[in-house]
């Protein structure tokens, strides 16, 4: 079972989160997942650029599945983007929700 962070999206800009968006597949895994024939959706979704977020002070880089209110990030607490997202709101005094 996963655990989300959400938190207000303007307080993370403020505090200094920046979105970039990346590519979610290379030319290669591109033109691979053509040639044998996978499905649409998934050649598509390859093309497509997803939202994405570095912690600040941190190479850490992590999906930003939120909207135009808020951040949502998924952050196991046994993973790698809990202990420095939340150490990062903290420090910034940024309340947020975990569910």
């Amino acid at each position: 079972m996963g655990l989300t962070v959400a938190f207000d999206r303007s307080a993370g800009e403020q505090a200094g989160l920046v979105v970039t968006y990346i590519k979610n597949g290379t030319e290669e895994e591109i033109r691979a997942a053509q040639e044998q024939g996978a499905p649409a959706h998934y050649t598509d979704w390859l093309e497509e650029e997803s939202p994405m977020v570095v912690i600040p002070g941190t190479d850490h880089c992590c999906l930003d599945s939120g909207g135009k209110d808020s951040f949502v990030i998924a952050a196991n607490k046994w993973g790698s983007t809990y202990g420095p997202l939340t150490d990062f709101l903290k420090a910034k005094g940024i309340e947020w929700d975990e569910f």
